[in-house]
This record gives structure tokens, sequence and C-alpha cells, in this order.
């Protein structure tokens, strides 16, 4: 009832009779990954035995673990779960024994019918172990590019080596707009008549306010003009901003034109993509390696049964493989390339060679090369459109179909559904009168009759 009346106090409203869901805490439980050293006697064997200088003639084994541990109670703690420690026991079979490389691994059926016959000849057992990695790895991965070998966090950023520079920028521009701010000091003599209640009565700024003074203007009025930004302070901050950007690494990517040359430009953006590229190579496309190779651990690990995947060519085709541990074969590696500076070289290329007609060039390398899609598509369109253009336009501007377009090109009218006729008589007269010397007016074939409804008379 106490716990009930502070709660309460507190906004909380709970039932009559509390249960353990009421009472239950959220607690953080910690996921630890960790290598360990275990030491091994010396008629242990060791799969990688692992030396050390701490204590000389002494063979360690390293082991991955994971442990799970809530404050400084641990909870539970296991080999690494996801590297096979164990293996299973398989059964090989050299089909050429002068051959190595015939060397297969039994299937369950071809084992039961040798041991069904009895031929047993040529079978070894060995011991596999279902992983794609050759060591077991932690299961995060520390995205950085500015590491240095010290900590997993970067050092530095392109943001933190700025601040310096734009605090700079501030300044100047700071300065600049001070100076342009400042208005025209105006002197006024007291051989214009003027008091100086007048004169502080006077708003220079204001365009509808008009003096009237006697005696001589220039002798009477006077102004001091305040100083103004000069070129050296506008190219300072020019090349503030230059500095900036090559620091950040963006000097041509800004969506500005650097010159009117465009070798020049492309020198620059080539410059920016080299350092991009080096970027991306250390984080994305590391990472991605990353994931693909634990993929590929997981498939090798886990896939016992088919599993379908939905893959994306590059024509945009949809297809579906199946997906099963047996298909990852030893020493398979995955590399992930991603680079800017490669695939303009290659548009430049394809540019080239396409100047110098065929047969250097032709279209589906030339779309392929310039990252376009449905590469084929567009080869059969642009060839049909450059060999036939009445065809073209016939299929993809009209959509009309192969046999309609076959009959629009032979002449023959498109058929239209039309009712059933009636019967009408025939336009040539059938012959009369024929004559047993004269065969001419016998017709080859005898006339149809028409088919008329019968008539039911009634009785």
């Amino acid at each position: 009832e106490a716990l009930r009346d502070e709660l309460k106090t507190d906004g909380v409203e709970l039932s009559e009779t509390l249960t353990w869901k009421d009472l239950a805490t959220e607690v953080k439980v910690w996921e630890v990954h960790f290598t360990w050293f275990k030491k091994k006697s010396n008629n242990e064997m060791l799969a990688e035995p692992i030396p050390t200088i701490f204590e000389p003639g002494i063979k360690w084994e390293k082991i991955e673990m994971v442990i799970w541990k809530y404050g400084k109670v641990i909870l539970d703690k296991m080999l690494d779960p996801n590297f096979d420690h164990v293996g299973e026991d398989t059964f090989f079979v050299q089909d050429n024994p002068d051959d190595p490389s015939t060397k297969r691994e039994l299937t369950t059926e071809e084992m039961m019918q040798r041991l069904v016959t009895g031929d047993v000849s040529g079978i070894e057992k060995e011991r596999v172990y279902k992983n794609y990695f050759k060591n077991p790895k932690k299961p995060y991965y520390f995205f950085g590019y500015e590491q240095w070998g010290k900590v997993y966090l970067d050092e530095t950023s392109r943001i933190e080596q700025n601040i310096r520079n734009q605090e700079n920028l501030d300044d100047q521009l700071k300065r600049i707009i001070d100076q342009l701010k400042q208005r025209v000091k105006h002197i006024w003599s007291k051989e214009s008549g003027l008091k100086a209640e007048d004169v502080q009565k006077l708003d220079m700024d204001n365009p509808n306010l008009d003096a009237l003074i006697e005696g001589d203007i220039t002798k009477a009025h006077g102004i001091v003009t305040p100083e103004r930004p000069d070129a050296a302070q506008y190219k300072s901050v020019q090349d503030t901003r230059d500095r900036m950007y090559a620091t950040s690494h963006a000097t041509a990517v800004r969506g500005a034109i650097q010159s009117d040359v465009a070798t020049t430009n492309q020198i620059a953006r080539e410059a920016d993509f080299t350092t991009t590229d080096d970027l991306v190579e250390d984080t994305i496309n590391a990472a991605c390696e990353w994931m693909a190779g634990w993929q590929m651990q997981f498939i090798k690990l886990r896939y016992t049964e088919n599993h379908l995947k939905q893959l994306i060519g590059k024509g945009g085709h949809t297809t579906f493989i199946r997906l099963r541990r047996d298909m990852i074969s030893d020493g398979m590696e995955v590399t992930i390339k991603s680079s800017s500076t490669d695939k303009l070289k290659a548009q430049n290329n394809a540019l080239q060679m396409a100047k110098l007609g065929a047969p250097f060039v032709n279209p589906i390398d030339f779309y392929q090369d310039m990252g376009l899609n449905d590469p084929e598509g567009r080869a059969e369109r642009g060839i049909l459109f450059s060999v036939a253009p009445e065809l073209y336009l016939q299929k993809y501007v009209l959509k009309k179909d192969t046999e309609a377009m076959i009959g629009d090109l032979n002449g023959a009218p498109t058929p239209t559904p039309t009712a059933t006729p009636e019967a009408q008589p025939s336009a040539t007269p059938l012959p009369q009168n024929p004559q047993p010397g004269n065969t001419q007016n016998v017709p080859a074939t005898p006339p149809v009759m028409p088919t008329a409804t019968p008539q039911v008379n009634p009785v």
C-alpha cells in the first residue's frame, strides 16, 4: 500500500493486486566479445600454437569467446557462436587417383548406394569446418577514416580542421560589413548660418531632407569619407574560402564552374574525386566488404536449406537464385569497388572510342561504359531507328504488335469483325442448257443449294 501510494503521487496508477510485471525493472545486460589465451600443456595438440614472451616454452591457444554479464555477475559464457569450432565428418572420393582436382564430396544418396553395394574403396573421411573466415572475428565494425591506428574513433575531421578557418572568415567578413556600415561625416561651418541645434536636427540620411545655407557651399559644408574595404580584404576572404574548400576536399564540386576550359574543370574534379575515392575505399568499401564477408560466413555456417534471393541485373531484369552453404567454396573472396575516377575514365574512353566509329565501338559496350541502364534495349531501339524508322514508329511510338506491323507492310487491311452475311446468289450465272458436244457450259462443281429454314405444315 505504501508503494502504491508513493507511485500514485508520481502519476502512476497501479491495480489493486501488484504483479511481478508491475514490479519489473529494466536492466542492462552487457554482451562482451573478447579474446582469451588458454595455456596448453605439452601433451595437448594445438590447432594454432601462439608463442608468448612472458613464459618461454609454454604454448597458448587463442580463443574467441562471448559472455553476458549483469554488473559483476556473469550470466553465461560460450565460444563464439558465429564460428564452427567443432566441424563435422565428411566423406570424399577421388574419381581419378592421379588427379587431385577430381576430389569431391560424396552425397548422401551416393554414400547409401555404396554402403548397399559394399563398394567403399577410395572413400576418405575428413573433418570439415563450415566457415568462410579462417579465424573467428568480432561481430562489430568501427567505421572511421582519420583513425591513425591509435584509437577506434577518428582523431580529427574536416569540420574540426576548418574551425579556425571559419573563425578567421567570420572575423574578416564582420570587419568588412562594419566598414560598409560607416556613414559619411558632414561638417558645417558657422558661416552657413546654422547653429548646433540646427545641425543636430538634420538627418543627412533622409533623402527628402533639403538644406538652405548662406554663402559659398564649398566653404560652408564639407564631408569626411569613412574607410572602405580595399581589394586586399576581399582577396583575403576569397583565399580563406579556397583554403576551407581545399581542407574539406571540395574545391570543384560545389556547383560552380571554376574555368571556361573543360580540361581545367575535369582536372580539378578528378583531384577532388581522388581524395573522395580514398575516403570511400577506407570507409564505405571496407564496411561493405566486412558485411559481405559476414554474409558469406552466415551462409556457409547456417544455410543448411535452400534460400531464395532476389537479384537485379544490369539490364534491370529481376532473377532469383538459390543459396545453400554447399555453394560457398573454400577460397572464395568478396571484392567491392566503387570509384568515381574510374567511372570518369571509362566515360572519357567511351567518348573517345565513339569518335573512331565502328569497329572500335558498339552500342552495347558504349552504353555500359557510360553507366546507362538497359544497354541492350537502348542498342535495339537505336539500331531499329537508324535502319527502319517506320518500324520504330510502329513498335515504340504507336505500340503495335508484330502481326499488325507485318500486315501494314504487306498492304493488307486490318481485318475487322463483321456480322455473318446472309446467303446471296452468285454473281456468275450458272451454265444453262449444256450440250453433249459443248462441255464448257457444264459446271465444274455442282451448284450449292442455299439452305433454308424448313417449314412445318400444320396437320
